[in-house]
């Protein structure tokens, strides 16, 4: 545990972790050029059993049609995979694998599973990104997934003393992926609003909870439990070839829309942004001219003996009020501006246009939390099947963090 807390405070005092860049172009332009494929569990640890599939084989199919599916879709891609049979591979080695190839992605796959037999009904799919549970449910799938770690010998070095059933070792996890929150919520989303496409058809949206297999990742990482085997129906689903294949297909889908948005935004970023001028430093001598007194000489002379007025103290003027960043939901954009106040944007929220140098983007509503917008942003594109939840702050909307 000391590693981590020095980890923390290293944070804290704002000292710079080298971590991998995304890949860039000759262009200056950022592109993702690689994607690290994790099937869970494997070899020793079947993972969750249910009545007649066990999560690793289930995961393992999946992981393996996604990277195909990526592959066909972005030749350019590299697809590298944490395992590509049934073997073990401890935690800390698979995020290991995604950091020594400087990954853009690491997408982890796996089945749920609930302990309570009362609730063997829970369904749906669901995509975590590292952070705090925040609830009961959220902290029981994490203890679930990290017990992988008493297959490995010596866990309790290797693993600085992380106890998977002690909530106090849950806390170190505030901050471990901070640097990707944007880009791990983004393309959670992303899945999230793709999954409900597929035979899985309940989202559960998406959640925060502390995973040892994303906590060491250096790049935006997500976890998907595509399914619970604890439900007869969903196991059922899952043991059919073309389940398989559309929740692959589905998150090969958000895979694309991701990539298209992030490279479109630092793109756009570098395109408009200007360099900086060149600093020059010059050494400039001016020799002041005396001036002659003005006014009458009496007054000149009184003026003299007058003693000198003392300035006010300066007052330090109190720093500005850090505009607020909320969640909105971008309809559209256009090359040209539309009426907000039209009869058919009527009864939208809070619509108004962005403009960003090059292109008019319409977003609505303003939200705290991404999925309250994204539980929104679901219902609205029913009547546009291109909307997608943004973050904006003051009257800009923020590029995905790099």
């Amino acid at each position: 545990m000391k590693g981590l807390i020095r980890y923390i405070w290293l944070l804290a005092c704002g000292v710079s972790l080298a971590v991998p860049a995304t890949a860039q172009s000759p262009t200056g332009e950022y592109r993702i050029r690689k994607v690290v494929l994790d099937a869970g569990h494997g070899g020793k640890d079947p993972g969750v059993v249910g009545k007649r599939l066990k999560e690793k084989d289930v995961v393992l199919s999946i992981a393996l049609q996604l990277g195909k599916l990526i592959k066909e879709q972005h030749p350019e891609v590299e697809i590298v995979y944490t395992r590509d049979k049934d073997v073990f591979i401890p935690l800390d080695e698979r995020s290991a694998i995604a950091n020594k190839c400087n990954a853009d992605l690491f997408i982890s796959i796996h089945a749920n599973s609930v302990r309570n037999k009362r609730n063997i009904g829970a369904n749906g799919s669901e995509t975590y990104i590292m952070g705090l549970h925040r609830s009961a449910d959220n902290m029981e799938v994490a203890q679930r997934e990290n017990a992988v770690i008493s297959y490995e010998r010596d866990y309790e070095t290797k693993y600085e003393g992380f106890d998977p059933n002690s909530p106090e070792s849950y806390i170190i996890f505030s901050l471990m992926q901070y640097a990707y929150f944007d880009q791990s919520l983004a393309f959670a989303g992303l899945v999230q609003e793709q999954m409900p496409l597929s035979p899985i058809k309940k989202s559960r949206g998406v959640q925060q909870a502390g995973f040892l297999v994303l906590w060491q990742t250096t790049m935006p990482s997500v976890l998907i439990e595509v399914g619970f085997l604890s439900n007869p129906t969903e196991e059922t689903l899952l043991a059919k070839t073309e389940t398989r294949h559309n929740i692959a297909l589905r998150i090969a889908s958000a895979f694309s829309i991701y990539k298209a948005r992030y490279e479109q935004h630092t793109t756009s970023n570098a395109a408009t942004t200007p360099a900086p001028p060149p600093v020059t430093t010059t050494t400039l001598t001016v020799t002041p001219t005396p001036q002659p007194p003005v006014g009458p000489p009496a007054a000149t002379a009184a003026a003299a003996e007058k003693p000198a007025t003392v300035a006010p103290p300066h007052q330090t003027p109190a720093p500005p009020q850090k505009t607020p960043i909320y969640y909105s939901i971008q309809l559209f954009a256009t090359s040209t501006p539309r009426n907000v106040n039209a009869p058919e944007y009527a009864s939208l929220k809070d619509m108004r246009g962005v403009h960003d140098g090059r292109l008019y983007k319409y977003v609505v509503e303003k939200h705290r939390t991404f999925n309250d917008a994204f539980s929104s942003c679901l219902k609205l594109r029913k009547q546009y099947p291109d909307a997608f939840v943004v973050r904006v702050q003051g009257d800009k909307i923020l590029p995905p963090a790099r």
